[in-house]
């Protein structure tokens, strides 16, 4: 099976990295299926099109990323 790595997360500060190690865990431990997954990426990418705000819009295609690269995984498994 081919090991696939998941895009980096963007730069936090310090003392916010636990946050990054969270996110990993919850999408690594969620039961949703590869179909809810990309749904959910999906609807980040919307509100990320739907905001000015800069970090919100990064750290949403961010998030989406990662829940595709879940999905993606999970389809290979």
């Amino acid at each position: 099976m081919l090991a696939m790595t998941a895009p980096p997360w963007p730069e936090l500060n310090e003392q916010d990295q636990w946050l990054i190690g969270a996110m990993d865990q919850q999408i690594r431990e969620s039961k949703r299926s590869p179909e809810e997954l990309r749904a959910k990426a999906r609807k980040l990418r919307v509100e990320a099109e739907q905001t000015d705000i800069k970090g919100i819009r990064d750290a949403c295609l961010a998030l989406a990323a990662h829940y595709e690269h879940a999905a993606a995984e999970r389809l290979v498994a």
